[in-house]
């Protein structure tokens, strides 16, 4: 009894490896796919989901993505997700992210991300903060 769960265990760990093993025998990313499935995370209800989907945008610098940020520095309300939006939109979007991103100061109630916002923008120079991704 002892050997057949042994037997049984190894049985299914083979099977479950070959079922996720693809068919051409390379396991190739589909990148499009994953772009596109941060881009829709954007969207989600969940702030966590949506700041860390802006992260992983910046970090792939996925340029698609930038009409969605700036939607969602004139939308949301959670400090988390606009932060991680202007800090992606700087990066991915370059003059243009800036010049959305003091639009958005404008009309921002919050003191916090404001302040947040000249910290990125550096008021006073022409740099931005340093990026996630390692260049």
């Amino acid at each position: 009894m002892k050997y057949a769960r042994y037997a049984l265990t190894a049985l299914l760990a083979v099977s479950f490896g070959v079922a996720e093993t693809p068919k051409d025998g390379m396991n190739k990313p589909d990148w499009e796919k994953a772009k596109q499935a941060y881009i829709y995370q954007l969207s989600a209800k969940n702030p966590g989901v949506v700041a860390s989907a802006a992260n992983y945008i910046r970090k792939y610098n996925i340029v698609e993505a930038a009409d969605d940020l700036k939607k969602i520095l004139f939308c949301d309300h959670c400090e988390a997700v606009k932060v991680s939006a202007a800090l992606a939109l700087v990066e991915i979007a370059g003059d243009d992210g800036v010049s959305t991103i003091k639009e958005a100061m404008k009309t921002e109630e919050n003191d916090l991300i404001v302040a947040f916002y000249k910290v990125i923008l550096h008021t006073d120079s022409e740099n931005f903060i340093a990026p996630i991704s390692e260049k």
